[in-house]
């Protein structure tokens, strides 16, 4: 019974940490330098759909500031659990 509730504490640890982590698009896409991975590391107040995002992002995805796009795809966490929808995903 007590392993029982160390391994589901285990498990709903890994899930969260698992959901901090992001693919990002950037759009107008121009290769596979227009996705990285990112980590969710704050959230703000505001009440528009707004992401910030690192300043390396400039360098490694050529992004300019004038009207691009960030979209973010994160993973499913469904009661608290990583949900694996792939037999290549792995915790």
């Amino acid at each position: 019974m007590f392993a029982q509730i160390i391994n589901s504490a285990i498990e709903t640890h890994t899930s969260f940490i698992k959901s901090l982590d992001y693919i990002v698009s950037r759009t107008p896409a121009q290769s596979h330098q227009s996705f990285m991975p990112m980590k969710l590391v704050a959230f703000d107040e505001s009440d528009v759909n707004s992401a910030y995002v690192s300043r390396y992002q400039l360098y490694l995805q050529g992004s300019d500031f004038d009207v691009d796009k960030a979209s973010l795809l994160g993973s499913i966490i469904r009661n608290g659990r990583y949900v694996v929808w792939s037999p290549f995903m792995s915790l």
